[in-house]
């Protein structure tokens, strides 16, 4: 869906990030197959982490036509993420 950006921040020693990962991936094949999940892993591109102002894993960080829209920080569950995706996505089509 395009003007609407998924980034997902995970750290190489985090578990709650790698546990947390193929939900997300499986709630959009699911659901939104149209969106991409793009992963920054942090320990790796500390530059998007700086810009992004990410100090923690896991972030998800939620984009419309460019702007941060929404952001889960540390402790949220695929059902939290899945309803805001579903606003946004009745939001896009309405319009």
């Amino acid at each position: 869906m395009e003007g609407l950006e998924l980034l997902y921040f995970q750290a190489r020693g985090c578990g709650v990030c790698h546990a947390l990962r193929p939900k997300l991936e499986a709630l959009l094949q699911s659901d939104y197959p149209n969106l991409q999940l793009t992963i920054i892993d942090i320990s790796e591109d500390r530059e998007a982490a700086a810009q992004h102002v990410v100090f923690t894993t896991p972030v998800l960080i939620i984009k419309v036509d460019g702007r941060e829209y929404e952001r889960f920080v540390r402790a949220f569950s695929v059902h939290q993420v899945n309803e805001k995706l579903e606003k946004i996505v009745n939001a896009f089509n309405e319009a």
